[in-house]
């Protein structure tokens, strides 16, 4: 049934746009499909792609409607559709997605953006550059890889973020300059890795540069000054709205667990991006009990910290919480 389908898709996008009834009714069953929570994903996403390529008039309108349904898929979908569509009327639509309580339906609003900018929206271009700097986590580094592919506006961006006060505007960069696989980037990435004054970015660039076969990061990771918890700027600003303070050394620690465990979920969310960064086998038994957090955005930061901390240290953590 689905063989027929899809080939039934590939004649729809190849015919003229009209009230045709076997156009009326494929285009029916696809909507259906796409907006069927218990269907795969992948097949849902395929409709959606397929229904784009129909160039039917209607399917801008259905995109609006689903970007505010329930099922976080569909508003990914609908969204990813809005971008694909080009038309800088849904902007706002694709912007507010950018805070959705979904963190795939935000990644889904990063890309958006990506193919908006591609059809000629300077807003858009506009939008992922704000992203870049303000938001934080993977959309923040979605939206440094997508300017790698916005060239060159993309690439005057990335070179200034690289620069940036802000050392998560730098390291985000980071991830963008990787994308761009040119030698101008991996040069700026070099002397981020030697020039940054932060470990994190160092550490950033020199996992990029390995990453792409040219550095020799395990090389240069043990002159590297590790990152201490008493440093982390918004535990600093969590503590002292408590009317506490950091401590230093093991009490810093003990301190970011607690945040772990006692914070909003953004909080949780930078706790476990910290102690991801720490790696110390120490957190394993806390970040263990968030992988079943009730915010998705902690729970996956707190997956990425144990295979950190596994495979930085070589051992085996079972993911059962």
């Amino acid at each position: 049934f689905l063989n027929g389908l899809w080939a039934a898709a590939s004649v729809l996008a190849a015919s003229t746009p009209d009230r045709a009834p076997w156009r009326v009714a494929l285009i029916k069953r696809l909507a259906q499909l796409m907006m069927t929570p218990q269907a795969p994903a992948p097949l849902r996403d395929r409709a959606m792609q397929a229904l784009i390529q129909s160039n039917e008039p209607g399917i801008g309108l259905l995109f609006q409607q689903s970007v505010n349904r329930p099922d976080p898929f569909l508003r990914a979908c609908a969204v990813l559709g809005l971008g694909a569509l080009g038309r800088e009327q849904d902007l706002p639509r694709i912007e507010a997605a950018l805070a959705d309580d979904d963190p795939d339906v935000r990644l889904a609003a990063v890309n958006a953006l990506g193919l908006l900018t591609r059809n000629g929206s300077q807003a858009a271009l506009e939008q992922i550059i704000v992203t870049m700097v303000e938001s934080e986590g993977p959309v923040q580094q979605l939206a440094a890889e997508a300017l790698a592919e916005l060239e060159p506006a993309g690439y005057d961006v990335l070179r200034d973020a690289a620069r940036d006060q802000d050392l998560m505007v730098r390291r985000a960069a980071v991830f963008g300059l990787a994308a761009v696989r040119e030698p101008w980037a991996a040069t700026l990435l070099r002397e981020m890795q030697q020039d940054d004054d932060e470990w994190l970015v160092r550490n950033a660039a020199a996992e990029a540069l390995d990453s792409l076969g040219l550095g020799e990061a395990e090389a240069a990771l043990p002159e590297l000054t590790l990152p201490r918890p008493e440093t982390e700027s918004w535990l600093i600003e969590w503590t002292a709205e408590r009317g506490e303070g950091t401590g230093v050394g093991d009490a810093a620690y003990d301190t970011l667990i607690h945040a772990l465990h006692e914070g909003e979920p953004l909080v949780r969310y930078k706790a476990a991006e910290a102690l991801g960064r720490l790696a110390h086998p120490r957190a394993v038994g806390a970040l263990r009990q968030h992988l079943r957090d009730p915010e998705p955005a902690v729970r996956d930061a707190a997956l990425a910290a144990l295979e950190e901390i596994a495979r930085r240290h070589d051992i085996t953590i079972t993911a059962k919480a």
